[in-house]
């Protein structure tokens, strides 16, 4: 039993059981019923309440109409939504798989990609146990998480569409902190607020929040062609501009938002693990035509007929190794050599490729990556070998379209960087 104030004059909601429409029809009560000095009352028995919550305005209905109401509620909502936690689950096991084989910024993109399916898990599972937990306490628990969950979610996913795209430009720090941080403030105004009105207002900055880094995403997606998530991301801002529509003018229409998160993450994760599989057999299929150089475990020179004639052409030798081998022996040569391997192939991309020519001179051909940013990556390279094995190398460049061209290019730009470190390890020595 429950208790409603009611003024003389009721408005009762009639639903046409098949959906074709619906009316108000007005109630006069007696007057001789009513009290005139003070607020009346009455009271209502329910015998099952469907659909209702925070945005739900609950009316009067028929038992038929009720049943047909719940049979949809219970296949979009919960139906589906298992099978999206279902979808969701798989692609974050698949890229848990994927993530150990990969250069370091695919595993960047990756890690973004399995919190974002993280957070989506949990969203969709509290879709699920907030309608059928018989706790009202629970019920506004679960749908606050529920309201701030797309900020987590919408975030990582930005920050993977980002780094897939300019993978070589790192995000502002302060633009990143707030970006991480914005979303839980969001949840602890939420869950710590006494009144539904906040819980709106948290919900309203959610969904704001997140439109804009939708499109940012979608700007990221047609500013660099990354035409694989074209569908997705259109499909998500259509969602966040019905969900924000329904939020603003108060409307109790189904949020859309969740589905299009759903879509566009599933869509992402298929589409990467996709590309992974591609270059997978590739390499697979380089492997097994025994191009692989035995000791260090990159390409060996036969692979170059068979590389795309495209990119950027880098040449790499580096510096003392005769010294080293001298000094402390071939075994321990073998060693620097292995681990320089690895830490090249720690900075370069599945499509790219990394050979060893012979004794200590090596090149990389990058398929992705634009020749403005082979620089920033090789120095990167560079600072690492210098920390860790405290040996350096030299470099040349040349665009890559044919072999011979392009190394007789890049080793005569590495001859020159040879003189001229030749040339300041001379001054040094004479300061000395």
């Amino acid at each position: 039993m429950v208790s409603m104030y009611i003024p003389p004059t009721i408005c009762v909601k009639k639903e046409d059981p098949v959906w074709k429409g619906s009316s108000f029809e007005e109630i006069i009560l007696e007057q001789v019923i009513l009290c005139q000095q003070s607020a009346n009352k009455i009271k209502v028995t329910l015998y099952g309440l469907v659909g209702a919550g925070i945005y739900g305005q609950p009316y009067a209905t028929i038992p038929q109409v009720a049943v047909q109401r719940a049979a949809l509620i219970d296949l979009f909502r919960n139906n589906i939504t298992l099978i999206g936690i279902g979808m969701t689950a798989l692609i974050l096991y698949l890229l848990i798989i994927a993530y150990q084989s990969l250069s370091r910024d695919e595993k960047l993109v990756y890690r973004y990609l399995m919190i974002a399916s993280s957070f989506m898990i949990a969203s969709l599972i509290q879709f699920v146990y907030r309608e059928s937990s018989g706790s009202p306490e629970m019920y506004l628990i679960f749908e606050e998480l529920g309201v701030t969950a797309s900020p987590f979610i919408i975030t990582y996913l930005f920050f993977a569409i980002r780094t897939l795209s300019v993978p070589d430009k790192a995000i502002n720090r302060k633009l990143k902190a707030f970006l991480k941080y914005f979303p839980v403030v969001l949840l602890a105004l939420a869950l710590f607020s006494t009144k539904v009105k906040y819980i709106h207002i948290a919900s309203t900055l959610s969904e704001l929040y997140s439109l804009a880094l939708i499109f940012s995403v979608l700007f990221f997606v047609f500013r660099y062609k990354i035409l694989d998530f074209v569908f997705p991301i259109s499909f998500l801002v259509m969602t966040g501009i019905e969900t924000l529509y329904v939020l603003s003018f108060n409307k109790s229409n189904e949020l859309m938002i969740h589905y299009g998160r759903f879509v566009f993450l599933v869509y992402v994760g298929t589409v990467t693990m996709g590309r992974f599989k591609k270059i997978s057999a590739s390499h697979e299929r380089l492997k097994n035509e025994n191009l692989i150089d035995s000791l260090t475990g990159v390409y060996n020179r036969k692979v170059i007929d068979l590389v795309p004639k495209k990119g950027t052409f880098v040449l790499l030798d580096l510096d003392g190794f005769k010294l080293i081998n001298d000094k402390y022996g071939h075994v321990y040569g073998d060693q620097v050599l292995k681990r320089f391997a690895e830490i090249v192939k720690s900075h370069i991309r599945s499509e790219d490729y990394f050979i060893r020519l012979g004794g200590d001179k090596f090149c990389l051909i990058f398929n992705s990556v634009e020749e403005k940013d082979v620089h920033k990556i090789i120095i990167r390279l560079y600072n690492d070998c210098r920390n860790e094995l405290n040996l350096g190398f030299s470099y040349g460049t040349a665009p890559f379209d044919d072999f011979d061209k392009a190394y007789e290019t890049a080793d005569k730009v590495m001859y020159e960087k040879k003189m001229e470190k030749y040339a300041q390890e001379l001054k040094k020595r004479e300061k000395r």
